[in-house]
């Protein structure tokens, strides 16, 4: 994680929460934009999936919310075939960003 937040000021919030068995890992992450994403995938995705498999054995599920970049297409579309459940909704029915958070 240290990495990940020292290499990438482009990746706004990244949380992991695993459930209380150890079999199920959830991850929030929320870019500054889609190449954010795509390069956060490219660079740091393999070891990730490495990290996630001690505690399951592939990705089940995956969300992306907004326009993703041809090259996170490719990786869902990988994802898709192995089995994930991928979706991307695209129209969205108002949004806001707050920060810093109000204390």
């Amino acid at each position: 994680m240290k990495s990940i937040q020292a290499n990438e000021p482009s990746l706004i919030s990244f949380h992991v929460f695993v459930n209380e068995a150890g079999t199920e890992v959830s991850t929030v992450q929320v870019y500054a934009d889609a190449a954010a994403m795509e390069f956060h995938m490219t660079v740091f995705g393999p070891q990730l999936a490495q990290a996630y498999s001690q505690t399951r054995g592939a990705a089940t599920s995956v969300q992306v919310f907004g326009k993703p970049t041809t090259g996170i297409e490719e990786m869902l579309a990988r994802q898709a075939a192995d089995g994930c459940r991928v979706e991307t909704p695209r129209a969205s029915l108002g949004e806001f960003t707050r920060f810093p958070a109000p204390a």
